[in-house]
């Protein structure tokens, strides 16, 4: 009997060191897990409450350059678009990043904003604007650095361009191919102006290259208040000798409305 009750002792002495045990590597695991998300809740109070005011070249905690841009996470009117602060990109060999002076507000961004129409979904996001968060198509401003194998710009060129579908430009900064379509900007234009011209002016110069003018053929010129028209109009190559202004008016009373 003493040898039996010397060893259930024994054996509820190694159950309760083995509890024992369990509990104090609960208990360490548990203290790891808390330290680490208190650390991780601080990193995000200082993202959350970041100062906008601050140099956009400033480098954060993490390392990184950070910058301002216009951003929007769902389809709507123009409250949806947000200032937030985002990661700066970093140009690749054959990318140059630009700091943006100015863009435009085209009729493809509100299109875009608004999912108008519907087919825009399939571009941007059926739900939500998950591939193209930040709008703008046109822009101009100064090189900011160049990678490897970039040859056509330098550090301080002024330049004007386009994105194109990609949009983008409505922020600090943007990371441009070297052969996309990018340009130095014209000395005698400000950078209001350059940002200005290119959403018409390449959509003319893509129409005309597609109808194929040649010398000597005559063009007509619908209009001339929109910024294709408008561009078309003003074009070196078509020499403009007529114009029509084409209007509409409201039909009056007993008149129907024909266009």
């Amino acid at each position: 009997m003493t040898a039996r009750s010397n060893s259930a002792r024994e054996n509820n002495c190694n159950i309760r060191l083995k509890m024992l045990d369990t509990r104090i590597t609960a208990v360490v695991v548990l203290l790891s897990f808390t330290s680490r998300n208190a650390n991780r809740s601080r990193v995000w109070r200082c993202r959350s409450n970041a100062n906008f005011d601050k140099s956009p070249n400033e480098v954060t905690m993490e390392g990184q350059r950070r910058m301002k841009a216009a951003v929007y996470r769902r389809y709507g009117p123009p409250e949806v678009i947000q200032i937030q602060e985002l990661e700066q990109p970093v140009p690749k060999d054959n990318q140059v990043l630009i700091r943006i002076h100015a863009t435009t507000v085209s009729a493809a961004d509100w299109r875009m904003r608004r999912a108008v129409p519907f087919i825009v979904r399939f571009m941007t996001g059926l739900w939500r604007p998950n591939k193209i968060q930040i709008l703008g198509m046109e822009f101009s401003g100064t090189v900011e650095s160049v990678g490897r194998a970039v040859t056509r710009f330098r550090e301080g060129d002024q330049v004007f361009g386009s994105p194109g579908f990609k949009f983008g430009t409505h922020a600090e900064y943007i990371c441009q191919p070297e052969d996309a379509l990018l340009a130095l900007k014209p000395v005698n234009m400000s950078f209001q102006e350059a940002a200005a011209v290119l959403f018409g002016g390449v959509s003319a110069l893509h129409f005309l290259r597609k109808a194929h003018i040649q010398a000597g053929q005559h063009v007509l010129i619908y209009g001339r208040r929109g910024a294709w028209e408008y561009s078309l109009f003003n074009w070196p190559r078509l020499r403009c000798e007529r114009h029509c202004s084409v209007q509409h008016r409201q039909p009056g009373p007993g008149e129907i409305s024909r266009r």
